[in-house]
């Protein structure tokens, strides 16, 4: 029968050595045990989480597998570092024999199992980022410098500002955990992956700004994710720069890092001593250097994440994002916003790039249409204005854009809307239970029906279709 495990490896240390033994065996395959629930720091899921839950059992299978995996080394830490190294030849594109080392485990936890490394003939920084953080859950820090020499290239290299930008949330994210991770000794490494990705994300966050209409979704996400890197990375740069952070630890490495865990140095001088203040003042020192790189690169992405939302030129949707995420962080005055908007849904604009600037707007802070009166008469305007064909054309983008509000904020916006058309509330606020392509289907039945009662002189019929309350349960239907 499998046994549970629940672990608290954030504040008590035996449980912290028991998560690693859990999530070696698990990465080298042999299916001793999984990760049920808690921080996954491999796959990015669950950090917030304190505690974690582990199954595991032994059964005949797991012996076996153990002496399958002999070749590889005569223990558990030499088959990791086996699975290690084939992992990061891959990646680096030296691969030896065919493909991955057979018996890799399969586990949360593992490079070769569900949301591994991908096996690509070429690195990615998010691979590596990953790869990084594999090593340190396993506790073969030591095996780090190889693939942080790999990463550094790879960050001059790679071209996926997306793999950037996930790539640097990792490792921040690393850092964040490493008393967890019994990681401090690699603390001011991390922290210095982390201000060379802002660097390199600051060079390519151009491009998303010239992505095409379809893949303007990913590109908001991207955004999304180094605004949320940028906000952490300030937070690091804050506790860096008064030398301490939140849980004790001295900027730049832990306390056991400074030498300063019980009080004593490793001479075993009392701290407080003329070489205590020394080894305080150069970690306080190498955390202001970090924080001061950190600072600039930030600045850095800020600036060009400005100059891409004054683009004209910028992907509508893209466009859309950036000036509802500079209003939100206070770098766009409200008059801006309202001037930009009613810009981009003006009349005569482009219909479909109207709807695409204003999903963006939607999917990145979709509560301004409520909180922004201007915003919402200009969307109500330009949506007024849309001749049949037009509005028709636009809906699945102008319903896909509504989703993103939240079902209290979809009440509101009925509301707004109801009063806006004099409809009553309950025939706007409806939830309709249509899939793409239901509305699709039902589009072109409208258009077959409006030919036909032209055809036989009834357009006088269409005409008197309210095309205002169908403007004003729009927002209902992004509910469904």
């Amino acid at each position: 029968m499998p046994r549970t495990a629940r672990l608290d490896a954030r504040r008590t240390a035996s449980h912290r050595a028991k998560r690693q033994v859990l999530a070696l065996l698990d990465f080298v395959g042999a299916g001793f045990g999984q990760l049920v629930s808690g921080p996954d720091h491999v796959a990015g899921r669950g950090l917030g989480l304190i505690t974690e839950e582990w199954q595991y059992c032994w059964t005949p299978l797991v012996e076996a597998r153990l002496v399958e995996m002999v070749h590889l080394g005569a223990t558990l830490e030499a088959v990791a570092v086996a699975r290690l190294t084939e992992a990061e030849a891959r990646l680096s594109g030296a691969r030896a024999g065919s493909g991955a080392v057979p018996g890799a485990g399969s586990g949360a936890g593992a490079v070769s199992g569900a949301g591994a490394v991908p096996n690509t003939g070429s690195a990615s920084v998010d691979a590596l980022a990953r790869l990084v953080a594999q090593a340190l859950v396993i506790g073969m820090g030591s095996h780090l410098p190889r693939i942080v020499s790999l990463l550094r290239v790879t960050l001059d290299t790679d071209r996926d500002v997306d793999s950037v930008v996930s790539g640097a949330r990792r490792l921040l994210g690393l850092w964040e955990a490493r008393v967890e991770l019994g990681a401090e000794e690699y603390a001011g490494e991390l922290l210095d992956l982390v201000s060379q990705a802002l660097a390199t994300a600051a060079y390519l966050v151009s491009d998303l700004g010239k992505v095409r209409a379809e893949d303007e979704d990913a590109a908001i996400g991207t955004l999304i994710g180094l605004r949320s890197l940028l906000r952490d990375a300030a937070a690091a740069d804050g506790a860096l720069a008064d030398g301490t952070l939140a849980d004790g630890t001295l900027a730049g490495g832990g306390l056991a890092d400074a030498g300063l865990a019980d009080g004593t140095l490793a001479d075993g001088t009392l701290a407080g001593g003329g070489l205590a203040d020394t080894a305080v003042a150069g970690n306080v020192a190498a955390g202001a250097d970090w924080a001061t790189v950190g600072a600039v690169n930030r600045l850095a992405v800020a600036r060009e994440l400005g100059r891409l939302r004054d683009d004209g030129s910028t992907a509508p949707a893209v466009a859309g994002a950036l000036l509802a995420l500079g209003f939100t962080d206070g770098e766009v005055a409200d008059d801006v916003l309202v001037t930009r908007v009613r810009g981009a849904l003006a009349a005569g604009a482009d219909p479909g790039a109207a709807v695409r600037f204003l999903g963006g707007v939607m999917r990145a802070a979709p509560d301004l249409i409520l909180h922004t009166p201007e915003m919402f008469d200009a969307v109500d305007e330009a949506l007024r204005a849309l001749e049949g064909d037009a509005f028709l054309a636009v809906l699945p983008d102008l319903r896909r854009a509504f989703t993103w509000l939240r079902p209290t904020e979809t009440h509101r916006l009925a509301k707004r809307v109801a009063e806006r058309t004099g409809a009553r509330v309950d025939q706007v606020d409806v939830r309709v239970a249509l899939s793409e392509e239901d509305l699709a289907t039902g589009l072109a039945l409208d258009r077959e029906l409006v030919a036909v009662l032209e055809r036989d002189g009834l357009a006088h019929w269409v005409a008197a279709t309210d095309m205002e309350s169908a403007v004003g349960a729009t927002p209902a239907g992004g509910e469904a």
